[in-house]
This record gives C-alpha cells, sequence and structure tokens, in this order.
C-alpha cells in the first residue's frame, strides 16, 4: 500500500476555520437571543424555559473563545511563517546542491576514464595515462585522466602516440642482464 502524503495546514487555515466553527454556533444562537423566545423556541414539552439561558451561556462562551483567538498574539506574528519559510529555502537549497553532486558522480562514472581504468605512469614532464593504444598526457593525474577522456573524442591522426625515447640507465641493463 503506497503511503500518501499529509498536507500540514497552516496557522492561517487552522484560525480560519476555528473562527468559523464559533461564528457558525453564534449564527445558529441568534433566533434564541434576537428575536422574542416564544416565536423562536421549538414547542416540544420536553424543552423548558431554559432554553434561552442555555443559549445565551454558549453565545457568552463563544464569544470568550473568538476574544481568546483575537488576544494570542502568537497567531498575528508572522515569525512562525517566516521560521517556517527559512527552513524551507535551506532544505531546497541542500536539495539543490545533493542533486548536483548527484550529477556529478552520474557524469564522474560515464568517463572512459573511470570504466576504462587505465594505467597511470609517470613521464617526463608528467603523467600519461595509457589503456591499449588510447593514451592522455597530463602535468598531474587528473589532467592525464582528462585527456584519455578527451582523446575519446579525437580522430586518430590527433592520437597521442607512445614512443621510447630514452634508454635505460646502465644499472638497470645490468640487472636485467643478470636475471635473464
Amino acid at each position: 500500500m503506497k503511503s500518501q502524503a499529509l498536507p500540514i495546514p497552516s496557522r492561517e487555515s487552522t484560525s480560519h476555520g476555528q473562527l468559523q466553527a464559533l461564528l457558525m454556533i453564534t449564527q445558529a444562537l441568534q433566533p434564541y437571543l434576537i428575536l422574542p423566545p416564544q416565536e423562536n423556541i421549538p414547542r416540544d414539552p420536553q424543552i423548558d424555559g431554559g432554553t434561552v439561558a442555555a443559549a445565551a451561556t454558549t453565545f457568552i462562551k463563544t464569544c470568550g473563545k473568538i476574544d481568546d483567538l483575537l488576544a494570542d498574539l502568537s497567531r498575528w506574528s508572522l515569525e512562525s511563517q517566516d521560521a517556517l519559510y527559512n527552513a524551507l529555502v535551506q532544505t531546497q537549497e541542500q536539495q539543490q546542491k545533493f542533486l548536483q553532486a548527484q550529477i556529478v558522480a552520474a557524469a564522474s562514472i560515464a568517463r572512459p576514464s573511470f570504466q576504462f581504468k587505465p594505467v597511470l605512469v609517470a613521464v617526463e614532464g608528467g603523467y600519461a595515462a595509457i589503456h591499449d593504444a588510447v593514451v592522455g598526457y597530463g602535468v598531474t593525474p587528473e589532467a592525464a585522466m582528462a585527456d584519455f577522456d578527451l582523446a575519446f573524442q579525437r580522430i586518430p591522426q590527433h592520437q597521442h602516440k607512445i614512443e621510447a625515447t630514452q634508454e635505460m640507465p646502465n644499472s638497470e641493463k645490468k640487472t636485467n642482464r643478470k636475471k635473464k
């Protein structure tokens, strides 16, 4: 069963509902208070002459509740509304940051350097990211990975090529001969 979001009534709508209920009570009591009692009181033998007094008592209590609503200064202040609005704005800003982070994460997963996981090699003047015949160069590892990503958009004539430019140092040659 899918849960449904329940709307939270605002302070204004709650006050409006309370005030409307009280005004409806006073309106219902008007015939007992304004017109002569003989014409307004039902002729039911079960109802005695206390109907007008009960209506007056209820009317007084209702007016007291209306006075309480009007005297409650927090109902007339916008502080709680402002605080709620500020909280909503902050929530919206955090959601936007989170969504932006998700966009960045999704974009990074789609990068060829993430998918192919090239080998990062230190070369003269920086780094090379290598996977099969695809090469990216940069002065930092991140720049090499970014260039590797760009290699997938280059035409073959503009691709980087790997060329050996330096012989192995003598110490490595001796080590390699001994291993053979």
